[in-house]
């Protein structure tokens, strides 16, 4: 199903580029934050200032619903064969929790927009995205095959070399 150069050299499924990619997308609202602050400037002012907008422009619950999908990308980055069980555990569920974490921002999002009582292009284009990143992660096969693959620890036959 998936190329041998889809491996890494422990025979663990590399995540991709493309689940990358919608990892930081679900994660999109915790990263607001640190990413307007690298920029550490805002407008054309005599003086530098931090850029803390992202606190009024996204919502708490928002930024609440990002938490999970922030800890399964840092996992995904940093797995290895001497990774601590709950990230081992958390890895397990990383495509539900990816998917829970879009179930909420989704329902964020039609509660404001009802409230609101206004539809606005960002809203659809983010909408669409929303669903389409849901079908990709109940549907597609390398997210569930990636989630179901942690490297293993070294046993005691392989680490004692003669």
């Amino acid at each position: 199903m998936f190329s041998i150069n889809d491996y890494d050299d422990k025979g663990v499924l590399k995540p991709g580029t493309f689940l990358i990619i919608a990892n930081l997308y679900v994660a999109r609202f915790l990263l607001f934050g640190p990413l307007s602050l690298l920029a550490k400037f805002r407008g054309f002012s005599s003086g530098p200032s931090l850029d803390t907008s992202f606190l009024t422009d996204v919502s708490p619950f928002e930024m609440l619903s990002s938490i999970p999908a922030t800890v399964v990308l840092f996992i995904m980055l940093a797995r290895s064969p001497q990774s601590a069980a709950w990230m081992r555990r958390t890895w397990d569920r990383g495509r539900l929790v990816l998917l829970a974490c879009l179930s909420v921002q989704i329902i964020i999002q039609v509660i404001r927009i009802a409230t609101a009582n206004d539809l606005s292009l960002s809203d659809i284009v983010t909408g669409t995205l929303n669903l389409f990143f849901v079908i990709y992660f109940s549907t597609a096969a390398r997210p569930r095959s990636v989630f179901a693959m942690f490297p293993q620890p070294k046993s005691k036959n392989e680490s004692t070399n003669p």
